[in-house]
């Protein structure tokens, strides 16, 4: 049901997304998120024969803080087929947390923080992570934004992968001031706010830290935390490789 219903709503949104949007979508992903990025950096930085700067920001406590009423309504502005939109609106108003199936240790629900459950919302706000429609509503949410950056803010160097996003520019100052309207834009239109602990202004130069790379203008670095959580996987399962293909112990030899 839901692959139907995103294999469906694409047909209407995507001719009406931006091109710099690269999470959960077709043809789109990290990698060429961060070479998009890349490109933008020669471009800003005329090839590295000027300076320029990067604003990095998120949304704070994104997914639990997605307001139904203004997803629903985003959705009865665009889905004319009656039955489509019927289906939406049950997902979207669908309060998981009343008729899920628990499999892990009930003790690690009253570890997550309220504000990064959906147990705190009410069923106001907030759409469970893993669901593809949630992953796609999530773009559809925040398109409201990209749209703001690009059409109103004017920033051509622009690119988002799901809440976190970054801008670039030669001038520092009109970066704060784009932060400042970008601020105001998504508490009054999405009842939104900025994660002020994430987010970072600094010069390219100093490379920018984005979906788990160190990206420069002529080059890209693994962040050391993805590369050290890569050698774990891998020696966990050569350890469990080895384990599973040891010979059988034998009492008294061969």
């Amino acid at each position: 049901m839901h692959h139907i219903l995103v294999d469906y709503l694409e047909k209407i949104w995507e001719p009406k997304f931006i091109f710099d949007s690269y999470a959960c979508r077709k043809n789109k992903g990290i990698h060429l998120a961060v070479k998009r990025l890349q490109g933008f950096l020669r471009k800003v930085t005329r090839n590295g024969s000027k300076g320029a700067f990067y604003l990095q920001l998120d949304i704070k406590n994104f997914f639990m803080s997605i307001d139904k009423d203004i997803l629903y309504a985003l959705n009865a502005d665009k889905v004319r087929d009656e039955s489509v939109f019927r289906l939406a609106k049950i997902l979207i108003y669908h309060d998981c947390t009343k008729d899920y199936v628990l499999k892990g240790d009930r003790g690690y629900l009253k570890k997550i923080a309220p504000q990064k459950s959906l147990f705190f919302t009410n069923n106001r706000k907030g759409l469970p992570i893993g669901n593809l429609t949630s992953q796609f509503f999530a773009n559809l949410y925040l398109n409201e934004l990209d749209q703001f950056v690009k059409h109103h803010l004017k920033c051509r160097y622009y690119l988002r992968y799901c809440d976190d996003f970054v801008m670039l520019s030669d001038s520092r100052d009109e970066l704060l001031k784009w932060k400042d309207e970008i601020k105001t834009f998504i508490a009054e239109s999405l009842r939104l706010s900025l994660n002020e602990k994430k987010q970072s202004l600094q010069p390219v130069k100093n490379g920018i830290n984005f979906l788990g790379y160190i990206v420069r203008k002529d080059y890209m670095l693994v962040r050391r935390r993805a590369a050290n959580n890569l050698r774990e996987k891998l020696s966990y399962f050569e350890k469990k490789l080895v384990t599973n293909h040891s010979p059988p112990y034998v009492k008294g030899g061969l």
